[in-house]
């Protein structure tokens, strides 16, 4: 799953993260991608991320994504021990479990040959696994991180033998794909109400194309979160910016926070749709 709000549910992007936030955490994280397009994107997600004894994390999340005709269902879980280098660094290694289940609607793709033999019924993976794994160096106010989300991707092989040339959203594709991520992001106070967080993240991968994510959020009294994102894809070489957009954050009740998301391509999808949200 792609999520501009990553940094709420980061175990997305690395198991190593299990364990690692301050607090346990509970979350429900919601992405509508490309409004107004028929099949758009559309991403739920629920997950829990739980600090255990001995230095150990324990992360678990439930996704169910739609890309066009592939619908995904997907159970991880996450393990991650959390070993102290330095008074103040420590390093996080986690293993990532995956179960899922993928249907690709064949039938529904539209053809200007209905006889089709390789379009006359839909593809049902069974029950796939997967595993993950990374690492994650961090203190107080710096974090780095590489993972690879999904170690196998023999799926995806048997997908472009068998309809490579005839899906018009190579996305199917390349999000089922061996991926690699990197990341950082530091928080550093700008006064004594107002703390500074970028963060970047790097995604790239065997056959796939490289992408980046540049958050730059304010926080306000640990209560307001605001700032702009910004996704690049390396695909063009004339023009690397794929959409912008903002975060905005408000913690309450303490233990409560409400995020919402907005993102605007400026690439050719603007034609079609002006809008992608997450909350």
């Amino acid at each position: 799953p792609m999520f501009s709000q990553y940094m709420l549910n980061n175990t997305i992007i690395n198991p190593a993260q299990a364990g690692a936030n301050q607090q346990n955490q509970f979350g429900i994280l919601s992405r509508f991608q490309w409004l107004g397009f028929q099949d758009a994107p559309r991403t739920q997600s629920a997950y829990a991320n739980l600090i255990l004894p001995k230095n150990l994390g324990l992360a678990a999340g439930v996704y169910f994504d739609k890309l066009g005709p592939e619908i995904n269902h997907q159970f991880q879980a996450d393990l991650a021990y959390h070993a102290r280098l330095s008074e103040s660094w420590r390093l996080s290694v986690g293993l990532r479990t995956i179960f899922s289940m993928v249907r690709i609607g064949l039938t529904d793709i539209p053809n200007t040959d209905p006889g089709d033999p390789l379009l006359q019924e839909d593809m049902k993976s069974g029950l796939l696994l997967n595993l993950g794994a990374g690492l994650l160096a961090y203190n107080e106010n710096i974090f780095i991180g590489a993972s690879m989300p999904r170690l196998f991707h023999e799926f995806a092989e048997i997908l472009v033998s068998q309809i490579g040339n005839h899906s018009d959203d190579q996305q199917i594709l390349e999000k089922m794909r061996r991926q690699f991520v990197f990341y950082g992001g530091i928080n550093t106070n700008l006064t004594h109400e107002i703390s500074f967080q970028p963060s970047l993240l790097f995604r790239t991968g065997l056959g796939i194309a490289s992408q980046a994510d540049i958050n730059a959020v304010f926080n306000y009294n640990e209560i307001l979160d605001f700032g702009p994102v910004f996704r690049t894809n390396f695909i063009s070489k004339n023009k690397y910016l794929e959409s912008v957009g903002f975060i905005i954050g408000l913690r309450f009740l303490q233990a409560l926070y409400f995020g919402y998301a907005y993102e605007y391509p400026v690439n050719h999808i603007n034609i079609i749709s002006i809008q992608s949200h997450e909350v």
